[in-house]
Order: C-alpha cells, then structure tokens, then sequence
C-alpha cells in the first residue's frame, strides 16, 4: 500500500498546465482569473464546467445513434480545511436563472391564489408549481422528478456537503440511485406514488450534478463501484496544504461571489439567446473523432492488464464525457459571437483542451476506483496508475515534432529532473507514443 507522503505526492502532481488558461473560452478565463490561487483555480474551472453544463438543453450531439447533451456528474473531494468550500462560488453563475425561474413561478402562484384561493374549490384548475433551476439534493426521487418536470426536464444538483444526497440514498435507494443513473443517459424514468396512486415520468431528464465532500463519505453516496454511479463522476481530490494559505492578503471591500454574479448575469443572458435558437448540433471532425477514440482505446488497454471488473465501463463513459466537456468549451466559445449557429463543429482548440483536462482528471477517476480495494492487486511498479497521464504529459506542449534540447527545456518549465523526465520519455518510446525519426528528433505518434 502507498504512503500518505506518496498519495500526497500523485495528488500535488496531477495539475491543470497554466500554458492552458489563456486557451479557454473569454468566460472561463475571466473565472479562473479571480483567484491566483493554483489549486482555486482549478476548483473554480473544473466546478464551472459541472454548473455551466446544465445551462444549454439545447445543445446536443450524436453519439453511436444516440442524443448526448452537455450535462456533467462532478465530484470533488478533500479533507475538512483543504479549500473545496471555494466552490460554492460557482453556484452564483447560476443564481441569476434560478431567481428568475423561483421568481416567476412564485407571481404565477400569487396570481392563481388571487383568483382561486390558497385552498381552491374542487374542479378548479391545478395550482402552478414551483419552479427552481437549482435543485436540493435532500430531496426524494418523487420530488425530484416533479421539479424536474416542472422545469422540463433540466437542472442542476449543486451540493456542498455529499451527505444530503447519501441520506435520501438511504431512504429512496431503489428510485434515487436509478434516476440519477438513467439521468446521466437521458433515460426515461417513471415514478409510482402508491398513497397518491398516480404515476410521474420524466422523458428526457437533462440533469448535471456538482458536489463537494470527503472521501470517506464517497462510499455512503456510492456503495460499490459496480452500480454504475461511480463512472458517471469526474473526480478531482485535494490534499491538505503543509503551509497555512495567507487569507489575509489582497482584502477586497466585497466577496468574490459578486464577481461570479456579474458573471452569472452574462450567462443567463447567454443561456436566453440560445434557448431561443432553433437548437445547436455539436459534432467532432471525422480525424477528432479517430483522435479520441484512439485516446480511449490506448486507455483502455493499459488498464486492461489489471483485474479491474469496473475500468472498461468507466474507460468507455469517459470518452462520453469528454465529449459533453468539448461540446460545453465549443458552446462558451459562442458568447462573443453574434448569431447563434445551429451546426457547431468542434474547433482543434476546444478538442484539445477537452483532452488535455481528460488526461489531467483521469488519474483521480483511478484513484476513487481504487478506492474501493479491489484494484490494488499486482500493479507493476513500472507502470504506476499516475503514469497514463503523467508520461503523456510530459511532452503535451512540445510540437508534434521536436528536438532533445527541446525535450530539455520543457522539462525545466515543467519543475521535472532532467534524468527523471529522460527515463520517462524512454518509456514512452517503449509503449509506442513517441519514435525517433533522426539524431536527436522525435516525433508524437498517434494510433
């Protein structure tokens, strides 16, 4: 079993690369500038992605025949006192669309009760429901449907404490955990209230979810990594930092959720133009789509020399949701545009970056499969879980080809000994990823 020291370790070298910031879409950009803060950074990018991805029902895809909208399952975990409170920010980009749909629905209410009464006579019409964009995670799979529905079929879990969900999990298991399964697809859903004896369904929920807790409440939220649930998530872990972070400099005369709702006004005016669109069909380019299967498949592969029942369905759900981050990049990337297209093909940048934060996320999607015991039979040392990532990331910003001083400098940028990135690197001329194509030349080798 690896030391706390070595897990802490993997942890701290699993990093967004900064040289990517200024590749993100202006809104991203403007997000993560609001704090210099490394690991907040990441926080407030990885928690946006989840919060914005629910904004556009009317954005989709095709994938093997099938509809795929936006939406993303984020969780992210960390010890008391390790900064993932940074998150609730993010919540703000959302509030805007969630007043004005509580709002609205609270005058149509008002209205109704102006003329029916708060306790309308039998054969009156049914009393409007209330309406939120946000929906609470302590709630039961019945009601859930119903705000859903209410909301057709779109909206947000956003939760800073896990054990909400987890203690409806206990009581609603057999609806809760599947709705939120069939969620992830887009799947039908129906729902029996025995009392009341009617039935509730939900075509086409279009649900994303962000929530922040501890790793050891994971397990009360997912019981066992075999239900499906666990590789529905992206997962980003933070580590406890040895120093105290100085909170006390650069003291502002308001808190930074005010900048993420000046930013939230934005979005909701976005997310209006393309609600009124005729819709947005995001597609991969023929070679992006070669690329990322390729991708997926070299991942697949490489884990699939460990007794792990659980990787290829987690490997294969992984590629879906790096689809939904690319078609969530492509998306944002409109803001600045004037017209709204209906046929939005992916742009080499967002491909990229969509892959880019794939690789930089897979390792902690290992580590919470881990977690749970069964993977931690025989894995060679030489091919340490860490390394799919961490070697492939050693050359990410290096040209397609390039030279061993090249190699050099990106190494030195990179923090990396010189020796270590070298021993590397020769394991990746190994596995096939990069060739020599001359004395002192290389070149990226994509499969």
């Amino acid at each position: 079993m690896r030391s706390a020291r070595s897990l802490r370790g993997k942890i701290l070298e699993m990093k967004f690369s900064n040289n990517q910031y200024p590749m993100l879409p202006r809104v991203l950009q403007t997000i993560t500038s609001l704090s210099e803060d490394p690991k907040r950074r990441e926080l407030y990018l990885l928690s946006s992605l989840g919060v914005l991805s629910a904004c556009f029902s009317n954005v989709s895809g095709i994938l093997d025949g099938k509809v795929v909208y936006p939406n993303l399952y984020v969780m992210i975990l960390g010890k008391a006192a390790t900064g993932k409170g940074a998150v609730q920010d993010t919540r703000m980009l959302v509030k805007p669309l969630d007043d004005r749909m509580y709002n609205e629905s609270q005058q149509t209410i008002f209205q109704y009760e102006s003329e029916f009464g708060k306790r309308p006579k039998k054969g009156s019409p049914p009393k409007p429901p209330v309406k939120m964009f946000i929906i609470p995670a302590n709630n039961t799979s019945a009601g859930m449907i119903d705000m859903l529905n209410h909301c057709d079929g779109k909206g947000l879990i956003f939760e800073t404490e896990v054990d909400a969900m987890t203690d409806m999990l206990k009581t609603d298991m057999g609806n809760y955990s599947t709705l939120l399964r069939k969620a992830f697809h887009h799947e039908p859903f129906i729902s029996y209230r025995k009392t009341e004896k009617e039935s509730n369904r939900i075509d086409e929920p279009k649900m994303s979810v962000v929530m922040t807790g501890t790793p050891g409440q994971l397990k009360g939220l997912i019981p066992n990594s075999e239900d499906g649930l666990l590789s529905r998530f992206l997962f980003y872990y933070l580590e406890s930092d040895l120093e105290f972070r100085n909170i006390f400099k650069n003291v502002q005369n308001k808190p930074v959720a005010d900048d993420f709702l000046v930013v939230g006004m934005e979005i909701l005016d976005f997310h209006d133009r393309v609600e009124r669109s005729n819709g947005i069909n995001f597609r991969l380019t023929p070679e992006q789509g070669v690329n990322l299967t390729s991708q997926m498949d070299k991942a697949l592969k490489f884990h699939r020399e460990r007794p792990s029942p659980d990787f290829p369905s987690m490997v294969t759900r992984y590629g879906i949701i790096l689809f939904r981050i690319m078609m969530v990049l492509s998306v944002l990337r409109l803001m600045d545009e004037e017209t709204i297209p209906e046929s939005l093909e992916c742009q080499d940048v967002d491909f990229d970056l969509g892959v880019r934060i794939g690789k930089w996320l897979f390792p902690f999607m290992v580590m919470a499969a881990k977690s749970y015991g069964h993977q931690q039979a025989a894995v060679p040392k030489s091919i340490a879980v860490k390394e799919y990532s961490d070697f492939d990331r050693l050359i990410d910003e290096l040209p397609e080809e390039y030279s061993t001083n090249q190699l050099h400098e990106s190494l030195k940028q990179q923090g990396v000994p010189r020796s270590t990135g070298m021993r590397k690197h020769k394991i990746l001329k190994e596995r096939g990823s990069v060739k020599r194509v001359g004395k002192g030349k290389y070149k990226k080798v994509t499969h």
